[in-house]
């Protein structure tokens, strides 16, 4: 299924998952880089109280769905510390996906 965030000022809600733990800490995570900017996973487990594994799963889902993305190309993160950010709306338009907007 879908997912389709809404950011209303600072409110973030993702739409569309089937479960509603995935659903909370992708909106967790999504609030956390809507107010922080980019960040790495550690600073993002932190702020969240995720293990970092919990916090990479949910990120890669993001990042398929064109919502965040990462500065570093995953083929290359096991050298570099990759930073998330959410990804502009204008990005996701260019890249045919379309999540992220109604």
């Amino acid at each position: 299924m879908t997912e389709i965030i809404s950011v209303v000022g600072s409110r973030v809600a993702i739409h569309g998952s089937s479960r509603s733990s995935s659903n909370r800490i992708r909106s967790q995570i999504v609030e956390f880089l809507a107010h922080n900017g980019a960040s790495r996973v550690s600073d993002i487990k932190s702020a969240l109280g995720a293990s970092k594994d919990i916090v990479r799963y949910h990120l890669t889902a993001l990042e398929t769905a064109s919502i965040v993305r990462s500065n570093i190309s995953p083929g290359t993160r096991a050298r570099f510390t990759p930073f998330y950010s959410l990804t502009r709306v204008d990005d996701r338009r260019m890249d045919g996906s379309g999540a992220g907007h109604s």
